[in-house]
């Protein structure tokens, strides 16, 4: 499935990302979040390992970094962070 096309259900709590993306499907897939989080405001964390596209998701103020770890897949050296929805956010982030 694109998953940029894919609506993000309103009960969802937990999303893994494992350098899944870029660009703009990653932009359209974190507006599906911000929308689902606008429907149905929760504690939803986003735990995201290569994160190249962090820099998107604290523009967004959508989600704030709670934990970073450094993790060896394959003896590549890599972050794993996890970020936590911003309840401050949802009110605007249908909007965005």
């Amino acid at each position: 499935m694109d998953a940029a096309a894919y609506e993000i259900p309103d009960d969802v709590t937990v999303v893994y990302f494992y350098y899944p993306f870029v660009g703009d499907t990653f932009r359209r897939v974190m507006d599906n979040l911000a929308a689902s989080l606008a429907r149905r405001p929760r504690r939803l964390r986003l735990i995201y390992g290569l994160p190249t596209m962090e820099q998107e998701i604290l523009r967004s103020g959508l989600f704030r970094p709670v934990r970073s770890v450094r993790i060896v897949n394959l003896g590549v050296p890599h972050r794993l962070v996890m970020y936590e929805a911003n309840p401050s956010a949802y009110s605007c982030a249908s909007g965005s």
